[in-house]
């Protein structure tokens, strides 16, 4: 099924590709380890506790809105924000680069291809890691940019303004439900990472990939 969806894409993908934009966590980097830990350590704050793997159903979505999501009062919203912060902080060494993430960047910078960040992760964590990493994009949104941030189209419009491209000449890679309706609502091609942290549903919208390097593939470089 997954291979029909992906050869199915790349049939109606008529328009060329000048920028291809990314979704942080789950994509390009691999930070689930630490979420998990910082969750763990937000359980003291919360009136009930909740097991992780519901937080990790709504990765994508920027935090507060995460927070609503799982009917968390929002009097307690700022201390648990400051408390994950916090420990993802201390363990933000477990934080590493995707497989093949850092030579795909290279890869398109090389065609001339754009590359922009897409992410719900706030700007301040954000410009740590791509300075730690050494990374280099064309544009990065972070929630402070948007009023409403995935699964809204907005912050995808936002970063194809700021290119100065048309939706039809960027290419969106997510691993998110959130990544798949932000690109889907805005018509922008998509590809879903099956190597990140959630899996396409019968909704499934684009295409999908097993490794980043099949990006390359999917633009014929």
């Amino acid at each position: 099924m997954h291979q029909q969806i992906y050869i199915v894409l790349i049939k109606y993908s008529t328009k060329v590709k000048k920028a291809v934009l990314f979704d942080f966590d789950g994509v390009l980097i691999d930070s689930i380890n630490v979420m998990e830990s910082a969750w763990k350590e937000v359980q003291s704050i919360l009136p009930e506790e909740i097991d992780f793997v519901h937080y990790k159903h709504l990765i994508g979505m920027p935090f507060y809105d995460i927070l609503e999501r799982l009917k968390i009062p929002k009097s307690i919203h700022e201390e648990i924000k400051l408390k994950y912060s916090s420990i993802s902080q201390i363990h933000s060494s477990e934080i590493k680069l995707m497989p093949h993430a850092r030579h795909l960047l290279e890869v398109l910078k090389y065609n001339g291809i754009k590359v922009g960040l897409v992410t719900s992760k706030d700007k301040e964590r954000t410009s740590e890691l791509i300075s730690r990493f050494d990374l280099n994009f064309d544009v990065v949104i972070t929630p402070e940019l948007v009023f409403q941030g995935k699964p809204s189209p907005e912050p995808l419009f936002l970063a194809s303004i700021m290119l100065n491209l048309s939706i039809e000449n960027c290419l969106f890679i997510g691993d998110m439900d959130s990544d798949m309706k932000s690109a889907s609502s805005l018509g922008m091609d998509y590809l879903h990472y099956l190597g990140g942290y959630q899996t396409i549903t019968s909704e499934s919208y684009g295409g999908v990939i097993n490794n980043l390097l099949d990006i390359n593939e999917y633009l014929r470089l």
